[in-house]
C-alpha cells in the first residue's frame, strides 16, 4: 500500500501542456468530499497560471478495496475536464498509472509525459495515525532541507503548540500551528495529535525520538523553565497545569491552578 504520510511532489519545466495528478490515503467519511476538495485545490494550481486542464489524471482510494469506482463526484464531465484516471489506489493500479504516464496509454487516453509537464504526487491521510513532527534544516533558507519525520499517536485534534528547550521539543495538542524555530533548524508541526503533551529529543534533528507523553486537557500553550513546564488548558477547563519535566520519558503534573 502507499504510504499515507502528508508528501507533495511537484516538477515543473517550461511550459506545460500535459498535467497528472495521483491522490491517496484513506478512504474519506464524507461520500469523498475530502480526497475532492484536495485534488480540486491542485487543478486551481493549474488555473492560476494559465496552465490546460486537458490530460489532468487522478488516482483516489487507499488501496483498501472500499473504494467506489465511477463515482459521479470524480468523473471528469462534472468539470469540464477531458480526463480522470478512474482508478483505486492499490499497489499495482498506481504502478500501471505511472508506466502509463511514462510510456502512454492510448486506451486510456493517456500520452506520455514530456519535460515540459508536470507532475503532482500527493499522499494524504486526513488525520490518521501517519501525523509527525518534520524537522526543516533551514540553515541554507533558500535551500530547506527536510529531515527525518518522528510519528506519533493521533485522533481528531490538532497541533495546539510548541515549545523548544534544547535537546527536547514539547507539543501539545489543539489547532495547526507554525514553525518552531530552533536555528538553524526549523521543527514544524504537521496534522494531528492526541490530546496530550508530548516530548521528543531533538538532539539528533535527523533522528527525531517521542522519549515521553501526558494525557493533558487540550493543551492551548506552553511555556518551559528548567525541570518544569506549565500549559494553558482549556474547553474542560480553564487553568494552568505545572508538570515536572525532570525525567523526559516520565513527565508528572504536579497540579493545576483554574482561573
Amino acid at each position: 500500500m502507499i504510504l499515507e504520510v502528508l508528501e507533495f511532489l511537484l516538477v515543473v519545466s517550461q511550459v506545460p501542456n500535459h498535467n497528472a495528478v495521483v491522490v491517496s490515503g484513506k478512504v474519506a467519511t464524507q461520500d469523498y468530499n475530502e480526497f475532492w476538495n484536495d485534488c480540486f485545490l491542485m487543478w486551481e494550481l493549474f488555473y492560476r497560471n494559465g496552465w490546460s486542464n486537458d490530460h489532468v489524471h487522478v488516482i483516489y482510494g487507499d488501496g483498501t478495496g472500499d473504494y467506489e469506482s465511477g463515482y459521479w463526484r470524480y468523473q471528469a464531465g462534472q468539470y469540464e475536464l477531458d480526463s480522470i484516471t478512474d482508478r483505486p489506489s492499490f499497489r499495482e493500479e498506481l504502478w500501471d498509472l505511472l508506466d502509463d504516464l511514462a510510456v502512454g496509454d492510448p486506451a486510456e487516453g493517456i500520452s506520455p509525459m514530456g519535460p515540459q509537464d508536470n507532475f503532482f504526487f500527493w499522499v494524504l491521510a486526513h488525520g490518521r495515525k501517519e501525523n509527525a513532527v518534520r524537522v526543516v534544516d533551514a540553515s541554507d533558507p533558500s535551500n530547506p532541507v527536510a529531515l527525518q519525520p518522528a510519528y506519533f499517536l493521533t485522533s481528531n485534534n490538532a497541533v495546539f503548540c510548541a515549545e523548544v528547550s534544547y535537546p527536547y521539543l514539547f507539543v501539545g495538542a489543539g489547532k495547526e500551528v507554525g514553525p518552531v524555530k530552533e536555528s538553524p533548524l526549523v521543527y514544524a508541526l504537521t496534522s494531528v495529535v492526541a490530546p496530550n503533551l508530548f516530548i521528543f529529543d531533538i538532539s539528533d534533528p535527523f533522528t527525531p525520538l517521542k522519549v515521553g507523553s501526558l494525557n493533558v486537557s487540550h493543551c492551548e500553550d506552553i511555556a518551559v523553565n528548567g525541570n518544569y513546564a506549565y500549559l494553558t488548558l482549556g474547553f474542560s477547563g480553564q487553568g494552568v497545569m505545572k508538570v515536572n519535566i525532570s525525567d523526559p520519558s516520565q513527565p508528572q503534573s504536579e497540579g493545576v491552578c483554574y482561573t
